[in-house]
Order: C-alpha cells, then sequence, then structure tokens
C-alpha cells in the first residue's frame, strides 16, 4: 500500500511542488500515527463510554495547553526565519513561563491532578519550534505518537490493576513527554532565566496566529463543550468520530507543517503560479486520503464500532477538516506578510456565528447534536475559501 501511494502521488507529479523528501515526510508521519490510529480503535473497546469520554475530554485540554503561551511558539520560528535569532537563548526563560501558564490552566479547568502533564506539554511546544527550523519534522511530529505508544502500554496496568484514570494518564503522557525531551536533543537549560523583552518580541509577533489557532482549537472543541453540556449522548460518539478523523487530516497537517518553514524561507518568490499548484496538488492528495479513509471506515470500523452511531458525525467532520487543512498548505504567506489579523477576523466571526446559531436557533429548538455538527462543518469550509482567498491575492 505504500508503495502504491508514493507512485501515485509522483505520477501526479507532486514532486514538482513537493520534493521527496516531504513526501516520505507524509509516509512517516502516517507510520507514526498508526500509533493513535491503533490507540483509538483499541482504547473505546477496552473501557467503558464515560470513562473513553472524560478520557478524550482530559486529553484534549492537555494537546490544547501549549497554544496557551501567547504565541511565543510561533514568533519563534517567525524570528529564526525572518531574523536569524538563535533560539537557544530563550530556553530557560520559556521553562519558566511554561511552569506559569501550565500552573494557570490546571486551576483554571480544575485539572490541578494533571498540572505537571500539562506544564510540560506546554513547554513541549517550545522544544517543538526548536525543532522545526532545524528541519527535525519526523522528530517534531513524533510526541503524540509516542503518546499513543505509552497509552497503549499502561492500559495493561490500568485493566490489571485497576489504577485510576487519572494515575493512568499522567504516568503514559509523563513518560511519553520526558522519553521525546530526551531524543530531541535540545538544550533546555540554556539562556537567561528572565529573557522579558526577547519573549515579548517573540509574542508580538506570534499572538495572532496563535490567537487563530486557539480560535480554531475552541471552534473544533465547543462541539464536544455542546455534546457533553446538551447531548450528553451524543459525547462518546462525537469523541470517537473526532479521533478518527484527526487521522485522516494527517498528511495534510504534515504538508502544513513543512510549508510553514518552507515558504518563510522563499516568501520574497512565492507567486500566484506557485499558490495555484500548491493549492491543486494539496486537494488531489485530500480527495485520495479523504476517500480512502472514508471508504475503509464505511466498510469495516461501522460494524468494528457498532455500539457507536458516529459514521455520519465522522463524515462531516472529515470533510471539513480536510479542507481546511489543504488550504493551510498556503496560509504561512498570511503569517509571513504579516496580515495574520485578517485570519483571527474570518474565524473569530465563524466562531461567533456558530456560538449564536446553536445557542439561540439548535438547542431550543431541540435540533438534533447532528445538525449542530453540519453546521459547525459548514462554516469551517467558508473560513477555509476565505483564508485561500486572502493568501492567493497576497501572493507576489
Amino acid at each position: 500500500m505504500s508503495y502504491f501511494w508514493r507512485y501515485y502521488l509522483e505520477q501526479l507529479e507532486v514532486n514538482k511542488v513537493f520534493n521527496k523528501s516531504e513526501i516520505n515526510s507524509i509516509f512517516i508521519r502516517y507510520f507514526l500515527f498508526s500509533f493513535v490510529g491503533i490507540e483509538t480503535l483499541i482504547i473505546p473497546k477496552i473501557i467503558d463510554k464515560s470513562t473513553y469520554a472524560s478520557f478524550e475530554y482530559i486529553k484534549y485540554i492537555i494537546y490544547l495547553s501549549p497554544l496557551f503561551l501567547m504565541g511565543i511558539p510561533s514568533g519563534m520560528v517567525y524570528q529564526k526565519m525572518k531574523n536569524g535569532y538563535d533560539l537557544q537563548r530563550l530556553m530557560m526563560s520559556a521553562l519558566i513561563l511554561s511552569i506559569i501558564v501550565g500552573t494557570v490552566i490546571s486551576l483554571v479547568t480544575n485539572n490541578f491532578i494533571y498540572s505537571l502533564v500539562i506544564i510540560s506539554f506546554v513547554f513541549c511546544g517550545i522544544i517543538e519550534s526548536v525543532l522545526k527550523v532545524n528541519k527535525k519534522f519526523n522528530l517534531a511530529l513524533a510526541l503524540k505518537p509516542l503518546i499513543s505508544v505509552m497509552i497503549l502500554v499502561y492500559i495493561l496496568f490500568f485493566i490489571k490493576f485497576k489504577i485510576s484514570i487519572e494515575l493512568y494518564v499522567n504516568v503514559s503522557i509523563l513518560s511519553a513527554i520526558f522519553l521525546w525531551i530526551y531524543m530531541s536533543k535540545v538544550n533546555i537549560l540554556t539562556g537567561k532565566i528572565f529573557e522579558i523583552k526577547e519573549l515579548l518580541i517573540c509574542i508580538k509577533y506570534g499572538i495572532l496566529i496563535t490567537a487563530s489557532t486557539l480560535l480554531f482549537g475552541i471552534f473544533i472543541f465547543i462541539d464536544r463543550f455542546f455534546a457533553k453540556n446538551y447531548y450528553e449522548g451524543s459525547l462518546s460518539d462525537y469523541s470517537l468520530a473526532f479521533s478518527l478523523s484527526q487521522v485522516v487530516v494527517l498528511g495534510l497537517t504534515t504538508l502544513n507543517y513543512i510549508s510553514t518553514i518552507n515558504i518563510g524561507e522563499n516568501i520574497n518568490n512565492i507567486d500566484k503560479k506557485y499558490v495555484k499548484k500548491l493549492i491543486i496538488r494539496s486537494m488531489v492528495l485530500m480527495i485520495f486520503i479523504t476517500l480512502t479513509f472514508i471508504l475503509f471506515t464505511k466498510i469495516f470500523l461501522i460494524e468494528f464500532y457498532k455500539s457507536y452511531d458516529f459514521f455520519k458525525l465522522y463524515l462531516f467532520l472529515t470533510l471539513s477538516k480536510s479542507i481546511f487543512f489543504t488550504v493551510g498548505v498556503v496560509t504561512p504567506i498570511i503569517f509571513y506578510k504579516n496580515k495574520i489579523h485578517y485570519s483571527f477576523i474570518f474565524i473569530l466571526i465563524g466562531l461567533m456565528v456558530h456560538i449564536f446559531l446553536t445557542y439561540f436557533l439548535f438547542i431550543p429548538n431541540n435540533f438534533s447534536f447532528e445538525k449542530i455538527v453540519i453546521s459547525s462543518s459548514f462554516i469551517l469550509i467558508v473560513i477555509s475559501i476565505s483564508n485561500f482567498s486572502l493568501s492567493y491575492r497576497l501572493a507576489n
């Protein structure tokens, strides 16, 4: 299958836009995230639905936590790519800030028992930026797959010794984080403790892109919130659909990840012709990957998860997120052209519209949860089109 995919992409001349190392990164990421897929397949079959919903809920909060660094990781990338800044000077300051931010998140979300995990994962956002600018993409992307491996390893202890879900999550994720930091070889004890001026510069350049990413995170998280508070019977179905949809978009997010660096290196030479080629190749990749996984899910997973009513939710989530991340291949142009505030406005308006429709139309009129997901998916597609239009107009 891997050989077939590689041959298929090369016949479509993807290598004219993405070089072989980038295409290889797609396959390596799918290999790494196969462990995430295995976790997604196995965990819902082993633990009960309510425990699974709680497990996915806290895991999502942990994964969202680096976004509260006020844009510092994105600002670090900007500083390195545009100004050649030495990121090692910021490591100690970033570590102190991660401790503060992680503690606040733990208290605000009433999850202090997970405080060490959240603090550690926040700091991983800093390390990931260092790995990204050093073009160690595969290692930078390996953290979540490593977490899935540890979750699968420790599930045996969870079942046999009946340990609490809190201990299970803490031990599993912390084990993966410490191993990943060791593998990264990033020296985390360099620089001054308080590089306040430099951190503020990073915040200046990164705050809006991170605010946009945070809004996107809230946008795709808020349906889970609605399910938990108003459609509790749909929460486990949505959690499964969301997890499966994440697997589908891996290849697309890999290209986004790489294009952030490549576009930054060539921002003054990016023209409209290049943008057209980039988006067309990405769309071909999106169609192939999305249809493949939708068919696989339809044929094999509906029966496998017969206690879950997830397929329609999965379909809408997969299509909307696939389009969003396909467009994401060219949206770094917005970042490097210092127009990210427009992207922020697009998603802010989309989020406000979605919240308004849900609270004042769907919930009062007892619409099904499926209609809420359809609405959010349509709005996300509109946001994607707006981002692409802006990216294209900003190209030379």
